[in-house]
């Protein structure tokens, strides 16, 4: 048994929990996601992957840490908004969303996602691509 006191979550009622294999390293890895807030369309959450030490014998579970995705939108996504437009620009990638023919509200209203996949190195889990998948068809 162990204790996290430093996770946070708004409610139990978000906590998912995964058994994969998502480092390809042939030993399944727990998944812990806790929404640690919401709100107007917007969901913020922290993610924790624990691994088994195949090398103990008792099977000693740690933590390989994640970097933090709003960290990492706020180095890489860069954003203009209008009372018509929201442009969103990854890297060289730039997206145009004509909100006021959705009827998006600006700043009250969500045209997409970041989609943020990782990979594994060095024992932590870093942003390998980053995009932004737009609501609208």
């Amino acid at each position: 048994m162990r204790k996290f006191l430093d996770w946070k979550s708004a409610s139990n009622r978000d906590l998912k929990l995964f058994y994969s294999d998502i480092n390809q390293d042939g030993a399944k890895e727990i998944i812990i996601i806790l929404t640690t807030g919401s709100g107007t369309g917007v969901s913020e959450r922290e993610v924790h992957v624990f691994n088994v030490d195949r090398s103990n014998i008792n099977k000693f579970i740690y933590e390989s840490y994640v970097d933090d995705p709003i960290v990492i939108a706020m180095k890489n996504v860069k954003t203009k908004l209008t009372s018509s437009e929201a442009e969103i620009t990854i890297g060289k990638k730039r997206t145009l969303v004509n909100i006021e023919k959705y009827g998006i509200e600006p700043g009250g209203g969500s045209a997409g996602i970041i989609v943020i996949t990782y990979k594994f190195k060095d024992n932590l889990y870093q942003a390998k691509k980053i995009d932004f998948k737009t609501y609208i068809q």
